[in-house]
């Protein structure tokens, strides 16, 4: 039951994260057409100011909402609504700060829907993981995803009208207003509230505080890495062909993401650590998407626009990257199910300071490629010292993941020198050759056996019926 609880959660997480994928690529694809590149500069600049002071109040309250949320709702629902109604009444006047002594006018001016929607967007994002952890996962897709519908929608009207930069922002505060208002009720309507005695709230701060390090690390790597691009001279032109790759990227890792946060409810409702469970499906299922995106990344970026082909080289080594990313993120869970704080916080430095190193001596010379190879990097140092933590049977599946990985690229190989590049059905074949192969290696390596492919499958048709 366990397990068929924790696939169909995983793969509705996966879609809702597909959806919003999706919505925010084809929001900015429609309104950067629509507005004048001056509103889109001053709409984005206010929304990272207010989504990078939204992690100071998240810090990371996901993981304990994740275990916890299960065994004792009341207590979770209202001690983190309590914890986080603190940290944006402490961090609003820093924001507000910030846009005024920081900025010119044009920014000043959008201040305070700045601070709305940082205060909606953390509110939103704490009762999103509370209901995950009480397995209210399909609500919570039904409900993003009619949110971001919303958010397009009411954009297009407000900026139809010609209220530009603003008509952008409120669409953003307004889906986040939403999200936890429906959010609210929604909990508020299954469980009660109340709050937990001091340790208690004292338990989830010191884990929410345990997990910022890794948090942080993996902001400033797969986000914030587009606004240090400014700071080392990359023209607009190239961050923004550069934020098309890295979005595929994080797509194609939104699936072990997805299994790496639900295994942790799953595990503390069985009282059991499951979290092999999610590397060894997550790491196996993500193979052979990394080999669909390696076999064909110019063809795959084409299929945006022709200007997106110069970040080529970049998506290839992005998509490498997820494989270590991977490894990480089943480690952070596993951690977190087994109290393992101190390992959290070193591998989350770790990457931090990896990134920051390599970033600012790749990113000067070798632009966008560098980045990528910071990236790169940055996982792959703070995944290696998980490894030494990994257990023999883990290290065989992530081993057989790199050997099918390498078949896969072999397949797409053999494909492109036997038919023309650039005949589009050569490409597609090489895809789908690569994604095929990755995938039987892995079953042949017995990384998948064919009873847990069964009971995949069952987990897939539960999910499509429900």
């Amino acid at each position: 039951m366990s397990l068929s609880k924790f696939f169909n959660s995983s793969l509705l997480l996966f879609a809702d994260q597909l959806v919003t994928a999706g919505g925010g690529w084809i929001y900015w694809l429609v309104f950067s057409k629509l507005v004048s590149p001056t509103e889109i500069g001053v709409t984005t600049t206010v929304y990272t100011v207010a989504v990078l002071l939204v992690l100071f109040s998240e810090l990371g309250l996901e993981y304990p909402l994740l275990k916890k949320s299960k065994s004792n709702p009341s207590q979770a629902f209202g001690t983190t609504i309590l914890i986080e109604a603190g940290l944006v009444i402490c961090i609003a006047p820093i924001l507000f700060i910030a846009i005024y002594l920081l900025y010119d006018k044009s920014i000043q001016e959008f201040g305070w829907i700045a601070i709305m929607i940082m205060g909606c967007t953390s509110i939103s994002f704490v009762l999103r993981y509370f209901l995950l952890g009480t397995f209210h996962t399909k609500s919570v897709f039904i409900i993003s995803s009619i949110c971001t519908a919303i958010k397009f929608l009411v954009a297009y009207v407000f900026v139809s009208l010609g209220f530009g930069s603003f008509g952008l922002l409120f669409s953003f505060f307004l889906q986040a207003f939403l999200l936890s208002v429906i959010y609210f009720a929604y909990s508020l309507r299954t469980f009660r509230i109340s709050v937990g005695s001091w340790n208690y709230i004292k338990d989830f701060i010191v884990e929410g505080l345990a997990n910022t390090p890794a948090k942080l690390a993996r902001m400033l790597s797969l986000n914030l890495s587009i606004i240090l691009l400014a700071t080392v001279g990359i023209s607009t032109s190239e961050v923004g062909t550069f934020y098309i790759a890295i979005t595929i990227s994080i797509t194609v890792s939104s699936l072990i993401t997805s299994m790496g946060f639900m295994i942790i409810p799953t595990s503390a409702e069985s009282k059991r650590n499951l979290s092999f469970i999610s590397l060894k499906f997550g790491v196996s299922l993500t193979t052979p998407l990394i080999a669909g995106l390696v076999a064909a990344p110019q063809f795959i970026l084409s299929l945006i626009g022709p200007q997106y082909i110069a970040e080529t080289t970049s998506l290839v080594v992005l998509s490498i990257a997820i494989l270590p990313y991977s490894i990480l993120t089943t480690s952070i869970s596993s951690f977190n199910l087994t109290g393992n704080f101190r390992k959290i916080i070193l591998v989350g430095c770790v990457q931090v300071v990896t990134f920051l190193l390599t970033f600012f001596i790749l990113a000067p010379s070798y632009g966008t490629v560098g980045t990528s190879i910071a990236i790169l990097m940055a996982f792959i140092s703070s995944s290696s010292i998980c490894l030494v933590w990994m257990k023999h049977a883990a290290l065989r599946i992530i081993w057989n993941s790199c050997i099918a990985l390498a078949a896969g690229w072999l397949i797409s190989y053999l494909i492109n020198i036997s038919f023309d590049f650039n005949n589009v059905y050569a490409q597609l074949l090489s895809i789908t050759g690569a994604v095929i192969g990755t995938f039987i290696v892995l079953v042949m390596l017995k990384s998948l056996s064919l009873k847990e492919l069964n009971l995949l499958k069952k987990g897939l048709l539960n999910t499509s019926s429900r």
